[in-house]
This record gives C-alpha cells, structure tokens and sequence, in this order.
C-alpha cells in the first residue's frame, strides 16, 4: 500500500508540453496509477513535484523522440537507396 497522504498537489506535462498541476486524490483502484480530482488517471512517472521537473523529464521524452526520428530517417534514406539502386539498374 501506498505511504502517501491524500490528495496532494503534483505536476503533470500536458500532450503538447505545457506544465499543469493538478490535485491527485486517491490510489486508482488497487493500481500504482494515482487518480486526480476530475477522475483522469496519471502514471506515477509522469507525476512530478515541482514544474521543474516536469520540465526536465520533458527534455529527456523530446530527446528520446528526436532520437527515434533519427533512426528512422536513417531507415527511410536506405530504401530510398536501394529503390533508386533499383530503378538506375
């Protein structure tokens, strides 16, 4: 069980990285998810105690996108190659 006091005040990043906080009222339904007032449900990583860390953790979730874009382009620019391979051949 968990040792937290409800409810409390927490941080969250919305989808488009803005930092909002909200109140976390209770334990959702014998899960480690925290429900918040409004009935909306957090993973406890994406809960965060101040705005700087829910800035911080956004940092580290864009440069985990920019690197998947990376490796993905790097994909797409292979079978661009093989098909103009293909095509000149």
């Amino acid at each position: 069980m968990s040792d937290k006091i409800y409810p409390y005040q927490a941080f969250v990043l919305t989808p488009t990285f803005n930092v909002k906080e909200v109140t976390i009222e209770a334990n959702y339904w014998r899960t480690e998810y925290e429900q918040a007032k409004g009935g909306k449900v957090y993973r406890p990583s994406s809960l965060h105690e101040t705005p700087a860390q829910a800035i911080a953790a956004g940092f580290v979730d864009l440069e985990i996108q920019e690197a998947t874009l990376s490796k993905r382009l790097a994909t797409i620019k292979k079978r661009r190659a093989n098909l103009e391979a293909q095509a000149n051949g």
